[in-house]
């Protein structure tokens, strides 16, 4: 699902809720024209505030990002989030990295 997708989704769970875009600015504590910006498509939400969202309208966040296994945690989404933005060279590093925490854990 991409932004704009999720931003209609939005839409009509706030309409089912009875709620305004002002009431979920407000409860984001942002402003009222980066909610409407979230909905067109014209801003990434950034992770926290697609949790924050979630949880408010009743979503799967993982669902939002296309992982069907309920195991998996706010920081491995946080994680999958962060990574989406990085360079093929980067999520090398990231991998790499990873991989060294996993076998220094296996090694102790």
């Amino acid at each position: 699902m991409n932004t704009k997708d999720f931003g209609k989704l939005i839409r009509k769970k706030l309409k089912e809720k009875n709620m305004t875009q002002a009431k979920l600015a407000e409860k984001l504590n942002v402003s009222k024209m980066q909610v409407s910006h979230y909905l067109n498509g014209q801003n990434d939400i950034p992770y926290q505030n697609m949790v924050k969202i979630c949880s408010i309208l009743n979503l799967n966040l993982n669902a939002f990002y296309g992982i069907y296994d309920a195991k998996v945690s706010n920081q491995e989404m946080m994680l999958i989030e962060l990574c989406r933005n990085l360079s093929a060279e980067e999520m090398n590093e990231v991998i790499s990295f990873a991989t060294y925490l996993a076998y220094r854990r296996k090694k102790t």
